[in-house]
């Protein structure tokens, strides 16, 4: 009944010549994406600080550091953290595998590594407290017992 009603909707929305648009989703782990979202501006934040210390892309790629016993550069570190807050945390945070939360918290345990290393070895003065503010925030992410998944009315495909 519910198809046959969804269809008579869809019908109707376009004779009109209309779209349909679904209400969004409230976020699966609301403390998570908070962070999240503030974390991507605080990597904007960062680049805007290193683009006017006179850190720009080429000076950026150029400053490198050696991890793990590989050299990585100025420009990796923050184009992964970046990457890390706008594509793999929102995936790892919709998935309904086990343990995706485990592997969001390692992604940012990495992250936070690098980034205090690099702000560790930055001399110039304002890009260091930008990447040093970028570095406590991914610090402070929320624990794992403060963070509730949303319960989703949604039914799981698999289970009907």
């Amino acid at each position: 009944m519910r198809v046959i009603r969804a269809f008579f909707k869809a019908l109707w929305l376009t004779l009109q010549g209309k779209v349909y648009t679904p209400a969004p989703k409230p976020p699966r782990y609301p403390l998570l994406e908070a962070w999240r979202v503030e974390g991507v501006q605080r990597v904007q934040a960062a680049f805007n600080v290193a683009d006017h210390s006179g850190f720009d892309e080429a000076a950026r790629r150029a400053f490198t550091l050696t991890l793990d016993s590989r050299p990585i550069s100025m420009e990796t570190i923050l184009r992964a953290v970046e990457h890390n807050l706008t594509r793999e945390y929102p995936l790892l945070m919709e998935a309904r595998v086990e343990h995706n939360l485990t592997t969001l918290y390692a992604l940012n345990l990495n992250d936070r590594y690098r980034v205090a290393q690099l702000a560790a070895a930055l001399t110039q003065a304002s890009a260091s407290a930008a990447l040093q503010r970028l570095s406590e925030h991914l610090d402070a992410i929320p624990s794992s017992q403060a963070v509730q998944a949303v319960k989703d009315e949604t039914p799981d495909p698999r289970t009907g």
